[in-house]
């Protein structure tokens, strides 16, 4: 590797010997004869891992028993008497010697000769000649064998290494060199650290005329140095392989225009000692017509084990073919010949329109259309769509033909108004697909001559019409051939259609005409319509319309009013069927009815409130409303001291005043639930916190109500009882092994009615709901059994600790009969009103 020089410092050895002076004296009688010129050095720059060459330089200086120092000068040919070195952090220390015989003799001289060791000009050296150590592989295995291409083996070898001067020799690294027999460059797999071998897949070595690789490795020292032995070869033997899952497979049905994915499997028998696969390293897929001698290859460069071929290449009927695939042990394998049909759908051209027999009109656009139909379409791998089309037409029973050819999916065509100019036309559609198949429609009559229209009354018809703001006439043009409407007559008749008059025409495609307010007399009025076709001739007239004209009624007149705080209204009208009374922020809707007196139903505050009156005929005109307004004035009578209590889950409302009051009514949150001539009332209804007031009336209409009275009901776990005042409770508190249920249903009445042309229905509801409640307790005794069978049939109540009132009918109660009596029952609600009128 290099030249180095080393020094010596001197050891404590000898600096012992020479009396701690750091000499050595040749005449030391305490030295043997082997020790003469021996010098040990431990001061070095040799790098960690260098051998040694040689030793070839020593220089010493001698004192003799002179007054000058005597330069001895460089001796030749110093020996290396030690093992090896040791490195250290002051360099190679104890463990090797350079000797060397010098030749003096101290021997009965009056002097002595020393070899200087410290000083700063006379320190000996040496120089040495090195190399990097190098660690050499050997035992190659495997070698010189037979392997089966395509598993993992694993690849050793041994190492020896040499011997360093300083340190200790490791290896840095391994590489792994392969390549395929007779190939000229090497492959390299790097391992890191000692690691002696390496389990290699031999499926990565290139498949040649003659099977096998060859191998080696070179190992790298710490030191830097590298070594390695001449490659080895081992050879290399295919494994057996079959294909198999081959898809087409035989028998099989393909379609043809459609894209065909073949594919198939590689199976084989692996051996139990090795791991690793074998795998598709290429293959050839191959295909003919049936029993023909030339076929198609293509060539698959991976081990994709599948291709496609794209549509259209392959033709309709019976195919034949074969995949050849090599692998990665080195083998090729052919499969046989598989026969599957690539079957051709027939296309044929439906749903033509204008249909046989339909008409169009010549001076319009008119729009010829048709779809694709294939039998069989639902096997096919994929839709089955027009690429071209070409319409054809000509003059019924002629040979000159006309056609339009369409690119692409486009399935209908415009022909531009006045195309065709004979009566009658015949037109056919053939159409080619994306799987090249073609199909020709039937020839299709078509008459080009409009139809008459006969249309009809719309509105009004039937009806009375207020001829207040006008009447709009409204008719529908009807043609066979549905084409639109070109012109109008509106005619009218006062006569019962004794004699018509024309009221309107116009060369128009509207369907509607509107008069001015007024325009005709109270009474029966006919009316009829006709219309033009797109020929421009007139139709039928339709049947006819028959309305009533009315006017509205006079204003009513409000003649009474009262200031009491359930004011009575009287008025005076003519033809009245029916009113609507709207007092303040109250509305009654409208009343059928002749009455001319109204009073107010409920009670109002003191204060000025507007009033509006409307009547409506019998023919529902309806007149402007009477307009006024009504003065409230409450004379309250004497003070209501009102209490509740609390008892059996119900409440007791109570008071007292003097005789003054003609009846009671009990407001619960503000709103009447009874009415009463006494003195207090029980109300089973409710539960948790409420308002009760108790309102007097005296008997002039007047009132006067108690202070509010704040009361609270709580109930324990939940009750079950009859609506009916003073029926008894029957306790409901738990449910053996689990909580006590409460389930509801809740449904309305509601009808769906689908519509043409809308694809969700429309609902219709009356307003009604159902409401049902399912209960499950357990019963203490036979004696709540009774009582919960009592009331079967009956208006019940339902309240519990959570709030819930449930009033309706105890329908029906399911029961086990034994100790524990547990019992499940359900209840309808019912529409129990718990306002109360004041009427």
């Amino acid at each position: 590797m290099g030249q180095y020089t080393i020094y010596c410092n001197g050891s404590e050895k000898l600096k012992n010997l020479s009396g701690g002076v750091g000499e050595l004296r040749i005449d030391n009688p305490s030295l043997d004869k082997a020790d003469w010129g021996g010098l040990i050095f431990d001061s070095s720059p040799v790098p960690v891992g260098e051998v040694l060459d040689s030793a070839s330089v020593l220089a010493v200086y001698c004192h003799a028993p002179y007054p000058v120092s005597l330069i001895l000068g460089q001796i030749a040919g110093p020996s290396w008497s030690g093992p090896e070195w040791k490195i250290t952090s002051g360099g190679v220390r104890n463990t090797g010697q350079l000797c060397c015989q010098i030749g003096i003799t101290t021997e009965n001289q009056a002097g002595s000769a020393r070899f200087w060791v410290n000083g700063s000009d006379h320190v000996p050296y040496a120089t040495i000649q090195t190399h990097a150590g190098r660690i050499t592989p050997r035992g190659y295995s495997p070698a010189a064998t037979t392997l089966r291409k395509g598993f993992y083996y694993r690849f050793s070898w041994q190492t020896i290494a040499e011997t360093p001067v300083n340190g200790t020799l490791q290896i840095s690294y391994t590489e792994f060199q392969w390549r395929a027999k007779g190939a000229s460059a090497w492959n390299i797999e790097r391992i890191s650290g000692d690691r002696k071998y390496i389990d290699f897949d031999t499926s990565r070595v290139p498949n040649a005329e003659s099977p096998g690789m060859e191998w080696r490795v070179v190992v790298y020292a710490n030191s830097g140095g590298s070594a390695t032995e001449n490659y080895v070869t081992v050879s290399f033997q295919s494994t057996a392989i079959r294909l198999t899952d081959l898809v087409p497979s035989s028998r099989s049905t393909a379609y043809k225009g459609f894209a065909v994915n073949f594919s198939w499997s590689l199976s084989y028998t692996k051996p139990d000692n090795l791991s690793g696969s074998i795998r598709q390293v290429s293959a050839k897929l191959r295909w003919r017509e049936n029993g023909a001698p030339a076929y198609t290859e293509y060539a698959i460069n991976n081990a994709t084990q599948g291709y496609t071929i794209p549509a259209g290449v392959l033709p309709a009927g019976d195919i034949d073919w074969q995949v050849e695939v090599t692998d990665t042990s080195g083998g090729t394998t052919a499969s046989s010949w598989t026969t599957f049909n690539n079957k051709e759908l027939p296309v044929a051209p439906a749903d033509l329109y204008p249909a046989d027999g339909s008409r169009v009109l010549k001076h319009q656009v008119n729009r010829f259309g048709w779809s694709v139909t294939a039998e069989g379409a639902e096997d096919a791998p994929g839709e089955i769509v027009q690429t071209s089309a070409v319409l054809r037409w000509r003059t019924q029973g002629q040979q000159d033909v006309k056609s339009v050819t369409i690119s692409g999916a486009q399935t209908w065509y415009d022909f531009p108004a006045n195309t065709f100019t004979a009566d009658d036309i015949e037109w056919q559609v053939e159409v080619t697909t994306n799987t090249a198949a073609t199909g020709v429609s039937e020839w299709i009559h078509v008459n080009t001559q409009d139809a008459l229209s006969t249309p009809v009354c719309v509105s009004p018809a039937g009806a009375i019409v207020e001829d207040t703001q006008g009447i709009t006439f409204v008719w529908r043009h009807v043609i066979s051939t549905g084409t639109a409407q070109t012109a109008y007559e509106l005619q009218i008749s006062s006569n019962m259609g004794g004699q018509y008059t024309t009221l309107s025409t116009a060369e128009t495609d509207v369907s509607s005409f509107a008069t001015p307010a007024g325009q005709f007399a109270q009474g029966t009025l006919m009316w009829r319509v006709r219309t033009k076709n797109g020929d421009g001739a007139w139709g039928f007239y339709s049947a006819a319309a028959t309305i009533i004209i009315r006017r509205a009624p006079a204003v009513p007149v409000i003649v009474y009013t009262d200031t009491k705080p359930r004011p009575t209204i009287r008025w005076q009208s003519m033809d009245q069927q029916g009113v609507r009374i709207r007092i303040g922020g109250y509305d009654t809707g409208w009343m059928h009815s002749t009455a001319k007196e109204f009073r107010m139903p409920y009670f109002l505050a003191d204060g000025v409130y507007p009033v509006q009156l409307t009547i409506r005929t019998i023919f529902g005109a309806e007149s402007a409303p009477a307009i006024g307004s009504i003065t409230v004035l409450n004379v309250p009578g004497p003070t209501i001291e009102a209490a509740f209590n609390a008892r059996l889950s119900a409440i007791e409302i109570s008071w007292e005043t003097d005789a003054a009051y003609a009846e009671y009514f009990i407001l619960r949150d503000g709103v009447p639930i009874a009415r009463s001539a006494g003195s207090g009332i029980t109300d089973r209804l409710c539960t948790g916190k409420h308002v009760y007031t108790v309102r007097g009336v005296t008997p002039e209409g007047y009132y006067g109500d108690s202070a509010p009275v704040h009361a609270f009901l709580a109930i324990e776990n939940a009750v079950l009882g009859s609506v009916e005042d003073g029926a008894p409770w029957l306790k409901l508190q738990l449910r053996a092994g689990e909580r006590p249920t409460h389930d509801g249903s809740y449904s309305a009445q509601v009808d769906y009615v689908h519509y043409y042309g809308r694809t969700k229905p429309e609902p219709y509801t009356c307003g009604m709901k159902d409401a049902s409640h399912d209960f499950a307790f357990t019963l203490r005794d036979a004696a709540q059994m009774d009582a919960l069978r009592g009331l079967l049939g009956s208006a019940v109540v339902y309240k519990d600790c959570w709030g819930d009132v449930v009033i309706g009918v105890l329908g029906n109660i399911q029961a086990a009969h034994s100790r524990a009596r547990d019992v499940q029952f359900t209840v309808v609600e019912t529409d129990h009103r718990q306002e109360i009128s004041y009427e």
